[in-house]
């Protein structure tokens, strides 16, 4: 029995501390620390450390009554107690954590109580968002969602063999004081959207129908809900922000048509505060940076190793992600090379296409861990606008390679009686390399070091979206596409 509860203990705590690392933003952290009475300051990394600690301490002690505030707290952190499911769910499965409310919910959704006509199916019923297990979205740096301003919506399967094939859902936002007041002060309404499959629990990617028409008060939505072929998470949620009625009162209609799709789909609509590139970069700046000394040293004790053939390098002073000149030089401190990205250029890319992949290394970063270079950037501040390129020696000390004053050369053919010259003279620029440098010796072996990748150049082809092209004209008329589902 003893070794029962150990393990129980253990698998709380490692659910609870997941949860903590991977699913709560800030705000939640800061809720949770402030009611738990311990300090709320420091970036977000100290603030998880602090309530996972926390976890450990309850869990050492085996402390029942201290456990089960901390998961009402860390499930539900923008509600003093969790919520419970309702009685008229009890057909609905309880979650098996509760989420903060501010995500999305999964509900188990039958669609055996739901008529469909022959073509257009009607409203499935919006189920509380008490009543169901959670459904996480992956979060965005984007996007910061503070409250769902509509109950969770079933887009249910209509595969093209179905009686069914077109279906339409109406989500109504209404224009409360309180959203009124959020809409004013710059806060976004977005629709949100995710493919169920195979009852997974999350955290989901935005997704939405392959055919796929959106409406708001009548008005179509030409917008591009795809992302980039056969990679998920690529696509962005709908901002209808600027489609809205936004007169005290007004109820708004978001009307959902869709067809052929082989996948269940949830949809909700959310008040979100979104951050600009600029914004994210101000975000950055104020971070702690890649000193030049940790660069340095690094590049020291490579140098050192046996196993490394320590080499000079050429390092790009151009954004690998947009060709143009760094401006401020950024890198993931998970990455292991030395080669930087534009900040602006590469948040841009990344709020069209949110790909998130190191466009030097293709390594799979976060937003989190993104930092300033002050190495590369006094580079940058110390060497003129028109120089693309530096070479860096293994112990870190860089040169500029100049061009050297155009050295003729010349192919003779003048107007003599000579028939081996028959051509006019012409003048070859010849412009051979050299280098500036604080040393007095040279590096004799060189490498190239740029490394870029032209992944995040892949954006979205078209804000538009395609007429729906599909065996049954019935079924699909007036639909868009949207792509791969």
């Amino acid at each position: 029995m003893s070794g029962d509860a150990d393990a129980r203990w253990s698998s709380q705590r490692s659910a609870l501390t997941k949860f903590v690392q991977q699913k709560l933003l800030v705000r939640h952290l800061q809720t949770i620390l402030k009611k738990l009475a311990l300090p709320v300051s420091g970036l977000k990394v100290a603030q998880q450390a602090r309530l996972t600690e926390q976890i450990d301490k309850v869990v050492e002690a085996k402390n029942e009554a201290g456990l089960m505030q901390l998961k009402r707290l860390i499930y539900n952190p923008d509600s003093t107690e969790a919520r419970t499911p309702s009685s008229h769910s009890a057909n609905v499965a309880p979650p098996r954590l509760q989420a903060p409310k501010t995500n999305l919910s999964s509900p188990h959704y039958s669609p055996h109580n739901v008529y469909h006509s022959p073509m257009l199916s009607p409203n499935p019923p919006a189920l509380p968002a008490a009543s169901s297990p959670p459904l996480l979205f992956f979060p965005s740096p984007f996007y910061e969602p503070i409250s769902n301003l509509t109950a969770l919506q079933s887009l249910q399967a209509a595969p093209a063999n179905s009686s069914s094939q077109r279906s339409v859902i109406n989500i109504a936002v209404s224009m409360t004081q309180q959203v009124y007041d959020d809409v004013r002060h710059d806060m976004r309404v977005i629709l949100y959207c995710a493919a169920i499959e195979n009852n997974q629990s999350g955290p989901y990617h935005v997704a939405f129908p392959q055919q796929i028409e959106i409406r708001v008060n009548g008005k179509t939505l030409s917008a591009n809900l795809r992302g980039l072929k056969n990679k998920p998470g690529t696509t962005r949620p709908l901002d209808v922000t600027d489609y809205i009625e936004k007169s005290l009162g007004f109820k708004n209609n978001i009307m959902i048509t869709y067809a052929l799709s082989a996948k269940r789909y949830l949809a909700v609509v959310k008040l979100v505060r979104k951050s600009s590139p600029e914004d994210l970069v101000s975000q950055i700046k104020r971070r702690p940076h890649i000193s030049k000394k940790s660069v340095l040293d690094r590049l020291q004790k490579e140098s050192e190793d046996d196993d490394i053939v320590a080499t000079s390098s050429i390092m790009s002073l151009k954004c690998p992600a947009s060709t143009l000149r760094i401006e401020i030089p950024i890198r993931s401190t998970s990455c292991k090379h030395h080669q930087c990205c534009d900040a602006k250029s590469f948040l841009q890319l990344q709020e069209q296409a949110p790909t998130w992949t190191c466009p030097v290394c293709n390594r799979k970063i976060e937003f989190e861990h993104l930092a300033v270079d002050k190495y590369v950037e006094e580079i940058l501040n110390s060497v003129p606008s028109g120089v693309e390129a530096v070479m860096i020696d293994p112990m870190g000390k860089w040169t500029i390679p100049e061009r050297k004053s155009p050295s003729p050369r010349i192919k003779r053919n003048d107007d003599s009686d000579d028939d081996d010259s028959e051509d006019e003279i012409s003048i070859l620029d010849s412009a051979p390399l050299s280098f500036q440098s604080n040393r007095d010796t040279h590096p004799s072996t060189v490498s190239i070091f740029t490394g870029a990748s032209r992944n995040l150049l892949s954006t979205p082809k078209s804000l538009s979206s395609e007429p729906l092209a599909t065996s049954s004209t019935r079924a699909t008329d007036g639909l868009r596409s949207n792509g791969g589902s």
